[in-house]
């Protein structure tokens, strides 16, 4: 029986534990995030590949077979439309910081001339 896990931070920096579980004689696989089942596969004893998406990153995981028994590697993959979800985020994170901003000044400027008359 083979279980592991990766903690996988996204481009935007948040936090991700990628679990697998699989029984080696039965074959049953179980991959899960966090605490949410993804993927359940039955009877698998030879070398698969998985995919899924973390936010607007795209994930492979990929179970590969060898005299020892199984290895498992997951390795984001870039697609452009990821890459493309994840610029539009960033520029709305930066707009929003942007209009906090704005707000703390405007409230500042009413508590100073609240203050002055």
């Amino acid at each position: 029986m083979a279980q592991y896990v990766w903690t996988y931070y996204t481009p935007l920096g948040r936090p991700y534990n990628v679990y697998i579980y699989h029984g080696e004689e039965s074959g049953h696989v179980i991959v899960y995030i966090n605490a949410g089942i993804i993927i359940i596969d039955f009877n698998q004893l030879e070398s698969k590949k998985y995919h899924f998406a973390l936010e607007h990153q795209l994930m492979e995981l990929e179970m590969i077979k060898n005299e020892e028994g199984f290895e498992y590697v997951l390795t984001p993959i870039v697609h452009p439309y990821f890459k493309q979800a994840m610029e539009r985020e960033k520029k709305y994170d930066l707009m929003r910081v942007g209009l906090f901003f704005l707000v703390m000044i405007f409230f500042s400027l009413l508590v100073i001339y609240g203050i002055k008359t």
